[in-house]
């Protein structure tokens, strides 16, 4: 398995969004649902932090995901440094197809849901343990002490990306 470019920088500090990926693509249930890239663009699993950083997914009867951090779900805390951010997770997902491109089945919306199902394993957490997401030998990853699903996933369809769907949702995160 080949990872993306950023998932083990040199980062100091890591932020949200790349310990989310960090976590994310060490799970092989995972990443067995997102395609990959190929030539010219660099080698890597799906799965971006802020943008989709490929133009493979349409047409490849594949799914890729951006997680990202987006503000807060509730106001800090005032009594200590806890934080509460908010996750987004985008699944980008496109349909079926043969070997020369044409549809045979419409089933991106499915696709996403599975990849959705198989994140939500992961990130929606009812326990009272923190982990921490993200560490490497260099960096300390975030402590992470809860991490609730905020929203079922919305599904979109993407213009011009004929079969192509966007489901995006929301995680609530309490860290410190």
């Amino acid at each position: 398995m080949t990872l993306p470019n950023n998932v083990f920088s040199l980062t100091a500090a890591t932020d949200l969004a790349t310990a989310a990926q960090r976590k994310l693509v060490s799970v092989p249930s995972v990443v067995e649902l997102l395609g990959s890239s190929v030539p010219p663009e660099p080698a890597g699993v799906w799965l971006f932090v802020r943008e989709l950083q490929t133009s493979q997914v349409e047409g490849s009867g594949k799914a890729a995901v951006v997680v990202r951090e987006e503000g807060g779900w509730t106001r800090p805390n005032q009594h200590n440094t806890a934080r509460f951010p908010r996750l987004s997770v985008e699944i980008f997902a496109d349909c079926s197809r043969d070997p020369l491109g044409n549809i045979i089945r419409r089933d991106a919306e499915a696709r996403a849901r599975a990849v959705w199902e198989r994140f939500q394993q992961v990130l929606h957490r009812v326990d009272a343990f923190s982990e921490v997401w993200g560490s490497t030998p260099y960096d300390p990853g975030v402590r992470v002490w809860g991490s609730q699903l905020q929203s079922f996933p919305d599904a979109f369809g993407i213009a011009d990306w004929e079969g192509g769907i966007r489901l995006q949702s929301y995680y609530g995160l309490s860290t410190g």
